[in-house]
């Protein structure tokens, strides 16, 4: 049997990662929406059929399954996307900082 932490674990995951999926299709749509990003036309649509943006909600969780396999195929990627954005959160390491 499976510890108490590692079930809680895996549930709570689920819905974080199914909030973060819900959000960025959100946001992607409601850019597009207002023509603040390439291809606005296509992903400011909303289906339907489902009354949700489907297209936003698509290229949402292609971007987000590219980024979980830069991180599990490649420590270096990994490293390379915690430390880039320890350097853009920090405005003295940022180079347009004077």
């Amino acid at each position: 049997m499976a510890p108490a932490g590692a079930v809680l674990g895996i549930v709570l995951s689920f819905f974080i990662l199914n909030a973060i999926q819900e959000t960025s299709s959100r946001l992607l749509w409601s850019f597009a929406r207002d023509n603040g990003m390439v291809f606005s036309q296509k992903f400011g649509e909303i289906n339907p059929r489902f009354d949700v943006p489907v297209n936003a909600l698509l290229l949402s969780w292609f971007i987000l399954v590219i980024w979980g396999c830069i991180h599990l195929a490649s420590s270096t990627g990994k490293n390379a996307d915690k430390d880039s954005a320890t350097v853009f959160a920090n405005p003295e390491t940022h180079p347009s900082v004077p």
